[in-house]
C-alpha cells in the first residue's frame, strides 16, 4: 500500500514512522485474532454446560480439528459446530496472517519494521539483499518449507498468546 510520508507526524524520524505504518498490519491481525478468540471463549464459556477443562479442551479443538469430527460429536449441534470452528479458524487464520507479514523479506511489512530501527550503515546492505529474500521466500513457498519457520512461532503464539487468554476468559 503506498503511504506518503509527509503524513506522518515529526514526533518520529520518517524511518520510525514507516516502520510503524508496516508494523499496523500484522496488528490488525492480532487485534482481529483476540476479537475471534474472545467470541469464542464467551460463546464456549456461556453456551455449553460442560466443566471448564473441558471448555478448554473446545476452545483448542475449535482452532485445529476437522469438521467431520465435530460433527460426528452428538452433544453438539450442526450450528454449534459451525459457530466454533468458524471462530476457531479465524484465529488461526489471522495469527498466521500476522506471523508471516512479520518475516523480514521483500514485500511482507516484516522488511519495513525491520528497515525503521536498522542502523543507517546497514540500510545498503539490507536493501541489497532484499530481491534475493524474495527468491528465498517464493523458494521457501513452493517447497512447503514455510512451515518449518512459522511452526515455531505458532507454538510461541498458541504457548504467550492464545492458551492463556483463553484460559483468563474461560476461567480455567
Amino acid at each position: 500500500m503506498p503511504v506518503d510520508p509527509r503524513n506522518l507526524t515529526r514526533r518520529f524520524s520518517q524511518r520510525v514512522g514507516l516502520a510503524f505504518v508496516a508494523g499496523a498490519g500484522p496488528a490488525s491481525n492480532l487485534l482481529q485474532s483476540l476479537i475471534f478468540l474472545v467470541a469464542l471463549c464467551l460463546y464456549v464459556r456461556f453456551a455449553f454446560v460442560f466443566p471448564a477443562s473441558s471448555k478448554f479442551g473446545l476452545v483448542v479443538a475449535a482452532m485445529g480439528v476437522p469438521v467431520e469430527v465435530f460433527l460426528r460429536e452428538e452433544l453438539l449441534s450442526t450450528g454449534q459446530v459451525l459457530i466454533l470452528t468458524l471462530l476457531g479458524r479465524l484465529i488461526i487464520i489471522n495469527v498466521g496472517l500476522a506471523l508471516f507479514n512479520l518475516i523480514p523479506a521483500g514485500p511482507l511489512d516484516g522488511a519495513g519494521i525491520l528497515r525503521g530501527f536498522l542502523p543507517w550503515r546497514w540500510l545498503p546492505k539490507f536493501d541489497r539483499i532484499q530481491p534475493a529474500m524474495n527468491i528465498i521466500l517464493l523458494a521457501a513457498f513452493f517447497l512447503g518449507l514455510l512451515k518449518y519457520l512459522l511452526g515455531p512461532l505458532y507454538w510461541l503464539a498458541e504457548t504467550f498468546y492464545l492458551t492463556p487468554l483463553a484460559k483468563l476468559i474461560l476461567g480455567v
